[in-house]
């Protein structure tokens, strides 16, 4: 069951229109959203991208995903009418979906290199036309997942929004 950071069940919440979403927990995390998105009239499978910092993470997680979700993915660098893209961020270049899931967004390195990586993730960050969701075993880790959501956090506050809610398990 997933919870709103205050407590409110949200077992059958997508975010609305250009809404970002947190998801903060293990990878099998993801598969309520994925599949409250899949039962939209109007949503196909090929409407979802998950993006991965490497391939190796991409396997993994098609493993983890829901048994009916598994049967619709496809781990790829070329998306595939009819299916669930799963890919990596370097490889969504170019492409665009619905729905996108930033996976393990805390396991990108924040390092002497964070200038290539905050455009990497940007070009990620851009492939979701409707909904985006970053996922992050812990956004309080530091890093560039924990800059991300200070970020969000901090300019819906200064707007006086507060859409955008931190998805983790109970």
């Amino acid at each position: 069951m997933y919870k709103k950071s205050g407590g409110e069940d949200i077992d059958q919440k997508i975010p609305g229109k250009d809404e970002i979403e947190f998801i903060e927990g293990q990878i099998s995390d993801v598969n309520i959203p994925i599949c409250k998105l899949l039962s939209q009239a109007s949503m196909k499978p090929s409407d979802i991208m998950i993006l991965y910092p490497t391939w190796k993470l991409a396997d993994t997680l098609k493993k983890e995903l829901d048994n009916e979700v598994q049967k619709v993915a496809e781990v790829t660098k070329e998306p595939l009418e009819g299916v669930l893209t799963i890919t990596t961020y370097h490889s969504s270049k170019g492409l665009e979906a619905k729905a996108c899931f930033l996976m393990n967004v805390d396991q990108i390195s924040h390092t002497a290199n964070t200038t290539m990586e905050k455009k990497l993730l940007y070009v990620a960050m851009t492939r979701a036309s409707k909904y985006l969701f970053i996922h992050a075993q812990s956004f309080s880790s530091g890093g560039l997942a924990n800059e991300i959501y200070d970020w969000y956090i901090s300019r819906e506050q200064s707007s006086g929004e507060t859409d955008s809610e931190l998805i983790s398990p109970t």
